[in-house]
């Protein structure tokens, strides 16, 4: 298993805010994480592992709501996406944060298998009173009230280990629940057109 730490302010490319909302980006020259890192990242993500738990402080799957996310910088997302490709990386689950609220979320990024992103957030700043949802079309589970922080169980002694994604409150209540198969994170899991 790989843990991989990205940093996705210090090189990051400004963003474009209008009216308290960030917009996409689609300029060619714009980074999320600049060449050395990209560089760091696709040797990572040509060392074996079975599972990678790629940390980011933004979302990476999410794409509807109008605060920061790698959605802002789109060529960015789909460079990530293509890497995980091209560099045949098995495994990957992105763990986020910075959203005062807590999510699971999944898509199809063209990889072979379906992304999963586990924000959970915030440990002491999610607002306690109940509120809406914000809008994500790739959410499969969420916490929209209280603090909650996100957790997840491997259980490597099945033969096709149980990974299970989880939001958890300050009292370590499971909030939200996803299980999922380490199966599902191969290549072939999801056949393109």
């Amino acid at each position: 298993m790989q843990v991989i730490v990205l940093d996705t302010r210090y090189f990051r490319s400004p963003l474009i805010r209008e009216n308290n909302a960030y917009k996409p980006d689609d300029s060619a020259d714009k980074t999320m994480l600049g060449e050395a890192q990209w560089k760091r990242l696709e040797a990572q993500f040509r060392t074996p592992a079975d599972l990678r738990i790629v940390m980011t402080s933004i979302q990476f799957v999410p794409e509807d709501h109008i605060f920061e996310k790698w959605a802002n910088l789109p060529r960015e997302r789909q460079r990530m996406l293509d890497l995980i490709k091209s560099t045949e990386a098995e495994g990957v689950l992105f763990v986020s944060g910075d959203r005062h609220l807590g999510e699971i979320s999944m898509m199809d990024g063209g990889v072979g298998y379906p992304i999963y992103d586990v924000t959970g957030s915030g440990f002491n700043q999610s607002r306690t009173d109940w509120r809406l949802q914000e809008p994500n079309r790739h959410r499969v589970q969420s916490v929209n009230y209280n603090h909650n922080f996100g957790w997840i169980e491997i259980d490597w002694k099945q033969e096709d280990p149980l990974i299970k994604l989880q939001l958890r409150g300050e009292d370590g209540d499971v909030l939200a629940y996803q299980p999922i198969r380490l199966s599902w994170l191969k290549r072939g899991r999801i056949r393109s057109n």
